[in-house]
């Protein structure tokens, strides 16, 4: 059974609404991907890039990386996005450092929009 939303007139609660479907669409489909990804057996480098593809086409941007946390709180770029990808690819960083360093401790999520104004940004 499937069902179609349709919006005759455009108030903010419509927006809104419609709003709200594509976002939890786009979740549901990211999600259900990254299940696949997770499951399929495939090489984990492979699905590294494959992560990062996912995340990159929920969240736009110029430039990005997957990392991994070794037992000590450092981290390693294991696969890359953007103008500098191959020259990242493979960059350690000490615990703590860098954006990601900072999301690790905090074991939070930290959007940041211009990486380079950023202090805590490790290049």
């Amino acid at each position: 059974m499937s069902y179609t939303l349709r919006v005759t007139q455009t108030n903010d609660t419509g927006r809104h609404l419609l709003e709200t479907v594509a976002r939890l669409s786009l979740k549901s489909r990211v999600l259900e991907r990254l299940l696949c990804m997770v499951s399929s057996g495939a090489p984990v480098e492979m699905v590294w890039s494959d992560i990062l593809d996912t995340a990159r086409e929920a969240v736009p941007s110029e430039a990005s990386s997957f990392f991994l946390a070794d037992a000590r709180g450092g981290l390693e770029i294991v696969a890359a996005r953007g103008m500098v990808s191959d020259k990242v690819l493979g960059l350690k960083l000490k615990r703590g450092a860098g954006v990601a360093g900072a999301c690790l401790l905090d074991r939070r999520t930290i959007a940041v929009s211009d990486v380079s104004r950023d202090p805590r940004h490790a290049a």
